[in-house]
């Protein structure tokens, strides 16, 4: 019986291998699952972390480049919005065309072309229009500013890639009439007024390169050319005394014309920050995921699932999700880094030392893989503001050139023999081309019908060639080609003392 009691079988169940791998695996699997859950959750109503206050950064690092004394910029900013109210004329002092109006208060037309007061009588009375609203006085109390620090980013509060900056745009206008008001000074003989339009002109790239955004000092770099071109054309056209010439000189010798590029650069690297932060979760250590979301909100751009940012329109926040497939927020800030660093370190390099950099701005941005989509948009089109810097600092040193050959000029009564003739007595030095890296070249000549010009100043151009001044066939715009990393400049130079398109080139 012992026996058979001890043979009898056991009839509790007894898990198998198979069920009892099952239940392990289930153990593992749905802490992971429910884990999963929960992240996904998370991800998907996350929202950015605590704000870093990037504005008042950009504000102190204005500041910080500019000498103290009265703060220009809220008496700017109120003479542009006096400016923006002024409208245009009305009656028979305006054309009742739309096209025709908007041609007006473009007053492209003025510097180009022969002067002809009944072609530009719209345009003559606009800016008459602008003179008498009391604009140009707001601007006359301006020019002894020490410093334009702008502390006011309206919209900002949801980043500084949604604040409101109109006062560029308004900038860009007024400094278009000062352009125009300085071809119509000279030809009524008004050389004190020529000077004023001038020096606004300065004031308001001035202010603007400041302002402490790339934007702005990207706009502020297209205004001093616009006012450079015209300089360099009524230097052509008009014959001005020694005192005028040495008066400009000296606006463009004394206090910074231009913000250093390398603050330029630095208040990106805070934009960046600022889009970065509010864009991207924070786990307290500095790392995060990209909101793609929010993202999209901020910049409408649509998540795709290729892994880039396509233009379109806002989306739900399950997109969150697709953020996983970008890089993180570390990885991020970390290249947004290695990107500015490189930029400011080449900002003060030649163009010759840039190119052997180690680090290709173009490239670097261009060739960024797909998961950090983030990066590419923010930096790809900045990689040629050093270049852009080059052309306009050529421009700056030309004329700097071209008014002292004026100044000798009025003295002397003949042209200067060689460049070399003009320092120290008119320049304290001459500049190399920051283009070419090469000296300017100063090509005495016959004037003919169809070139009156008694001599030639100009850049050999980003090839390193001197082709004898000769330019691209390309009118216009497209001569700037010479100076630029343009497969039509090659093989062509630069004319700083231009003749003035024709009205039909427009």
């Amino acid at each position: 019986m012992r026996v058979l009691a001890r043979c009898r079988p056991d009839r509790r169940p007894r898990l198998t291998g198979r069920i009892r791998k099952r239940y392990i695996a289930l153990l593992i699997i749905l802490p992971l699952v429910g884990w999963l859950v929960w992240r996904a959750l998370a991800i998907v109503s996350a929202r950015p972390g605590p704000l870093v206050d990037y504005t008042s950064r950009l504000a102190d690092l204005s500041a910080a480049h500019q000498p103290e004394g009265e703060n220009g910029w809220p008496a700017l900013a109120a003479a542009l919005e006096h400016f923006d109210a002024i409208g245009v004329p009305e009656g028979e002092n305006w054309p009742t065309d739309p096209d025709a109006a908007w041609q007006a208060r473009g007053l492209e037309g003025v510097w180009r072309g022969t002067f002809d007061r009944d072609r530009l009588r719209f345009e003559l009375a606009y800016l008459q229009h602008i003179q008498q609203s009391g604009v140009l006085e707001e601007l006359d109390r301006m020019l002894t500013a020490p410093r334009f620090v702008r502390t006011d980013f309206p919209g900002a509060e949801a980043g500084l890639i949604a604040a409101d900056f109109s006062e560029g745009r308004h900038i860009y206008w007024l400094a278009r009439s000062r352009r125009a008001s300085m071809r119509v000074s000279l030809d009524s003989g008004e050389a004190e007024q020529f000077a004023r339009a001038w020096e606004h002109l300065l004031l308001l790239s001035r202010a603007q390169s400041f302002d402490a955004l790339l934007v702005s000092g990207l706009a502020a770099m297209r205004d001093l050319e616009m006012g450079l071109d015209e300089l360099a054309l009524a230097l052509t056209e008009h014959r001005l005394d020694e005192s005028v010439c040495r008066s400009i000189l000296d606006s463009l010798t004394g206090q910074p014309v231009l913000a250093p590029l390398a603050m330029t650069w630095e208040s990106e690297r805070l934009f960046c920050y600022d889009t970065i932060q509010r864009t991207h979760t924070d786990d307290g250590r500095g790392n995060g995921i990209l909101l793609v979301e929010t993202f999209a909100q901020c910049l409408g751009f649509t998540a795709a699932p290729n892994g880039t940012l396509p233009v379109g329109g806002a989306q739900p926040p399950l997109y969150n999700l697709l953020g996983l497939r970008y890089a993180s927020r570390s990885e991020t800030t970390q290249l947004i880094d290695r990107y500015f660093d490189a930029a400011i370190e080449q900002s003060e390099l030649s163009r010759s030392a840039r190119r052997h950099h180690s680090l290709n701005l173009g490239a670097f941005s261009e060739n960024l893989p797909s998961r950090h989509a983030f990066s590419r948009l923010m930096l790809t089109a900045t990689a040629s503001v050093n270049g852009m810097r080059d052309v306009t600092e050529s421009k700056l040193a030309a004329t700097r050139i071209l008014l002292a050959i004026e100044a000798y000029e009025d003295r002397h009564g003949r042209l200067p023999p060689s460049l070399d003739a003009l320092a120290p007595g008119f320049t304290q030095g001459l500049p190399l081309d920051p283009v070419s890296e090469r000296p300017f070249v100063y090509h005495p000549r016959r004037g003919d019908a169809q070139d009156p010009r008694p001599f030639w100043l100009y850049s050999i151009g980003l090839d390193g060639e001197d082709n004898g001044g000769v330019e691209t066939a390309k009118t216009g715009r497209r001569r700037i080609d010479a100076l630029r990393d343009e497969r039509d400049g090659q093989g062509y130079d630069y004319i700083y003392n231009a003749l003035r398109e024709p009205v039909e080139d427009h």
